[in-house]
């Protein structure tokens, strides 16, 4: 069965298929490694199946919005198919699909209103940079904007030049945040480091697009007679807030790269450490073989 094109796993008709002998670490779980150490190994290294959650959900759908309108001007039909297979696919206990839908009209209206007066030049491309052998670090970026007014259709109409990077995040919120969560950060150092390191481009800073849900049915505070009164809705706000990136914050980030490919090819090739490695004991006489290849193994003169 084709994956759904809203799939973190989709490949485009075209592209080359993702090569399962290659590690990639994952721009957007780089702050996990070192703050949720255990399911950072769980997902990215042992590839255990997490289920999705309604957030995770609700975010992807405007992702996948977002990507259509900004490379097509409108969401077709087929688009909006796409989108409902992706829900029906992600049905479970943990995903509200009511309120998914009932959040995803206001939302979208919300920032698509965004997106015609803040447009992206750029949207949904991939990059990764050369971290060992059989290890590389990146992902897909959300939008880029062009300083110079261009039109870019890809990566490589961009080399040497200086862009803005932007990215979508989903709040719960009533109103949007007026500063950038660390991760958040993380993830948009490593972009930059790629972009540097495979096309030349710089990035001296970036956009965090926040879109917060619509807010009804809420109550005050519990009054002295024990009622509480009712709160006037407010509808989903999106809000930009922009960070800077100098040279600091990627050699920072290339540090903690190399950090993590080095930890994953010692949990790897010696799985004895690998409890201490993910910070759980659970997990101690782990011998699960993965699939991937470290280091390169020289033949042997026979």
């Amino acid at each position: 069965m084709q994956l759904n094109k809203l799939d973190y796993n989709y490949v485009a008709p075209g592209e080359p298929e993702h090569d399962k002998t290659i590690f990639r670490v994952s721009a957007s779980q780089i702050h996990k490694f070192t703050h949720q150490t255990a399911l950072w190994y769980r997902k990215n290294v042992l590839k255990e199946p997490l289920e999705q959650e309604t957030p995770l959900v609700l975010g992807t759908c405007l992702h996948y919005l977002a990507e259509m309108y900004s490379k097509n001007g409108t969401i077709s039909n087929d688009d909006r198919e796409e989108l409902y297979d992706y829900l029906a696919l992600n049905r479970s206990e943990l995903v509200d699909e009511t309120e998914i839908r009932f959040q995803l009209t206001p939302m979208w209206k919300k920032l698509r209103d965004h997106l015609e007066m803040h447009p992206i030049q750029l949207s949904e491309v991939h990059t990764t940079k050369q971290i060992a052998p059989s290890i590389i670090a990146g992902g897909t970026i959300d939008g880029i904007r062009t300083l110079d007014g261009s039109q870019p259709t890809c990566l490589e109409d961009l080399r040497g030049k200086t862009v803005q990077l932007v990215d979508f995040k989903t709040v719960t919120a009533v109103n949007p945040p007026k500063t950038v969560l660390q991760e958040y950060k993380q993830q948009m150092y490593v972009y930059a480091s790629a972009l540097k390191a495979e096309y030349d481009i710089t990035i001296n800073e970036a956009t965090i697009i926040y879109i917060t849900k619509a807010q009804t049915n809420r109550l005050g505070i519990v009054k002295k007679d024990g009622t509480r009164s009712k709160l006037a809705d407010v509808e989903p706000q999106v809000a930009e807030v922009t960070i800077q990136i100098d040279e600091a914050s990627v050699t920072f980030i290339d540090s903690l790269i190399q950090l993590i490919a080095e930890s994953v090819t010692l949990f790897t090739e010696q799985p004895s450490l690998r409890h201490i490695l993910m910070q759980h004991q659970e997990y101690k006489g782990n011998s699960t073989e993965l699939p991937y290849i470290f280091t390169e193994k020289e033949e042997m003169e026979i």
